[in-house]
Parts: structure tokens; sequence; C-alpha cells
């Protein structure tokens, strides 16, 4: 799945909402962000939202 580097970002800031992306968007966007060379933008509470999706622990707060 192509993506830009601001879809990725919008995507991971808000991958713990259940209704604005689907499972296999919110994976590419993991999946972008994790092949970027630098992670700038992204915020560390960004990436551990990230890290508890791929872990199953989606709920949202």
């Amino acid at each position: 799945m192509k993506m830009n580097n601001g879809e990725a970002y919008a995507i991971i800031k808000s991958i713990k909402k259940k209704t604005q992306f689907d499972y296999s968007y919110k994976m590419a966007a993991i999946r972008h962000v994790a092949d970027m060379p630098t992670l700038n933008g992204v915020t560390k509470e960004d990436l551990r939202n990230a890290i508890k999706f791929l872990l199953g622990d989606n709920m949202e707060e």
C-alpha cells in the first residue's frame, strides 16, 4: 500500500481511534514509519500507541 509521510503520520497520530482508519491502513502506516530513516515528528506517545496496537492492546482510553 502506497502512502506518503504525511498520511503515515496522520494515521499513527490517530491509531487509537477505531473508526477513522481500518486495520490494514494502520499496519501500513506503522510499516512506513518503521522504514523511515529518522522519526522526526513522531512522538514517544505515538510510538507507544503504535506498539500497543501491534500487541493487540488497541482499546481507546
